[in-house]
C-alpha cells in the first residue's frame, strides 16, 4: 500500500508539470500537443493500472509460503523422536536387575543354616525340706524350736541356697521362669499356730518364701483362744490364715480337708489317710477324693488363696486314684515325704512335678545330713 501511494503521488506530479509546460515553439498546430498530452495520459494511466496489479501479486506469495512451511516441519520431527527412546530404555532395565537378584540369594541361604538340634531341656535338683510345730523349747520328731528353725534359714541363706515356691517350680516347667542356680522348697505341715505366731514374722524379715499345708477341717474355731491348754496342739483360725495368705513369703496350699490320719471322715470304716478303703472301687475313691479336694479348696478360697498349685499327702501316703483326680483337678505338684525321692524338675515337663520327696527337718537333724540331702545331684 506504501508503494502505491508513493506512486499515484508521483503521476499526479507528472501531471501537473505536464499541464504546466508551455508549449514548445513549432510550427505544429496546437491541436497536436493536445493529443500529444492526452496520449501521455493514456499510457500514464496504463502504467498506473499495470502497477496496481504488479502491486497485488507479491501480496498471495508471501502469505501462503511462510503459513505452510514453519508449521508442519518443527510439529512433527521434534514430537515423536524424544518421546519414544527415554520412555522405554529406563524403565525395562533398573526394573528387572535389582528385583531377581537380592531375592533369591538371602531366602535359600538361611534356610540351611539352622538345622542345628534345639539344646536339651533343663533339669533342675530342687531338695524340699519338711517342717512342722515351731515352738519355744525343742520338742520331738515332728516339731523343732524357734531358734532352730531360724538358724537353719540363716544355714540355708549363708550356703548359697535360695527358697522358691511350687508357683516358680510350674513356670520353670512352663518355661517362662527361671530358677536361681541353689533352689530350696521351704514347707510346713498341719497349720499350726505356731506358724502364724513365730513363723510369719520370722520368714517376713529374713524374706524367704514358705509354702504351708493346711489340715482344713482342723481350723481353728476363733472362740478358742490358743495357749488356755498347754496339752493342746492349736491350728491356726480362717482370720490368721487371711493374714497367713496375705503375706508375700507365705503360699498356702492343701492338706485335705479330712483325710489326715485315721479318719473316719465319709465313711463307717477307718480310712488310713487319703488312701483307698479295701472294699472301695476306684469310681467310689475318686468321688470320695473329689469331695474332699473341693471342701478343702472352699476353706483356702475364703482365706484368700487365688490358685491351687499343691497337694502334700498326709503321712506321705499316695496312690495312682488321688493322682489322676489332682491331675482332673489341675493341680500342677504333688509331694510325699520319701526322703530318697531325688526332684528332679524339667522344662516341658509336667510330671516332673508330681509326687516329689522331702526331707523331714527337726531339732536331731544335724548340718552334716542336712548338707548331704541338699547337695545330693
Amino acid at each position: 500500500m506504501n508503494k502505491l501511494l508513493s506512486l499515484i503521488i508521483c503521476i499526479a506530479f507528472l501531471l501537473v508539470g505536464c499541464a504546466d509546460t508551455p508549449a514548445l515553439e513549432t510550427d505544429a498546430p496546437s491541436e497536436s500537443a493536445s493529443v500529444s498530452v492526452a496520449l501521455t495520459s493514456s499510457q500514464i494511466t496504463e502504467t498506473v493500472t499495470a502497477v496496481v496489479n504488479t502491486t497485488e501479486a507479491p501480496t498471495e506469495t508471501p502469505t501462503e509460503a511462510p503459513t505452510e512451511t514453519p508449521t508442519e516441519a518443527p510439529t512433527e520431527t521434534p514430537t515423536e523422536a524424544p518421546t519414544e527412546a527415554p520412555t522405554e530404555a529406563p524403565t525395562e532395565a533398573p526394573t528387572e536387575a535389582p528385583t531377581e537378584a537380592p531375592t533369591e540369594a538371602p531366602t535359600e541361604a538361611p534356610t540351611e543354616a539352622p538345622i542345628v538340634e534345639p539344646p536339651e531341656p533343663e533339669t533342675v535338683m530342687v531338695p524340699i525340706l519338711m517342717f512342722h510345730d515351731i515352738k519355744p523349747v525343742p520338742g520331738g520328731t515332728w516339731s523343732m524350736s524357734v531358734d532352730n528353725f531360724r538358724s537353719t534359714l540363716e544355714f540355708l541363706l549363708n550356703e548359697g541356697y535360695t527358697p522358691v515356691t511350687f508357683r516358680q517350680l510350674a513356670g520353670f516347667v512352663d518355661g517362662y521362669m527361671e530358677l536361681p542356680e541353689k533352689p530350696v522348697c521351704i514347707t510346713l505341715d498341719d497349720g499350726y499356730y505356731s506358724n502364724y505366731e513365730y513363723v510369719l514374722p520370722m520368714v517376713t524379715e529374713l524374706k524367704v518364701p514358705v509354702t504351708v499345708f493346711m489340715s482344713c477341717k482342723t481350723v481353728r474355731n476363733e472362740s478358742i483362744i490358743p495357749g488356755e491348754d498347754p496339752n493342746r496342739l492349736y491350728k491356726m483360725s480362717g482370720a490368721e490364715l487371711a493374714e497367713m495368705e496375705a503375706s508375700p513369703y507365705v503360699d498356702l496350699q492343701s492338706h485335705t480337708y479330712g483325710l489326715h490320719g485315721e479318719n473316719n471322715t465319709y465313711s463307717e470304716a477307718v480310712r488310713d489317710n487319703s488312701m483307698p478303703l479295701a472294699s472301695e472301687s476306684k469310681e467310689d475313691y475318686k468321688k470320695v477324693f473329689h469331695e474332699d479336694c473341693r471342701a478343702a479348696e472352699e476353706v483356702l478360697h475364703r482365706a484368700g488363696v487365688w490358685s491351687d498349685v499343691v497337694f502334700s499327702y498326709p503321712c506321705g501316703k499316695y496312690n495312682s486314684w488321688a493322682e489322676e483326680v489332682l491331675r482332673e483337678r489341675g493341680y500342677r505338684s504333688s509331694i510325699t515325704t520319701d526322703y530318697s525321692h531325688r526332684n528332679l524338675i524339667t522344662q516341658g515337663d509336667k510330671n516332673s512335678l508330681f509326687l516329689l520327696g522331702r526331707m523331714n527337718v527337726n531339732d536331731d537333724t544335724s548340718r552334716e545330713a542336712l548338707r548331704i540331702y541338699l547337695e545330693r545331684k
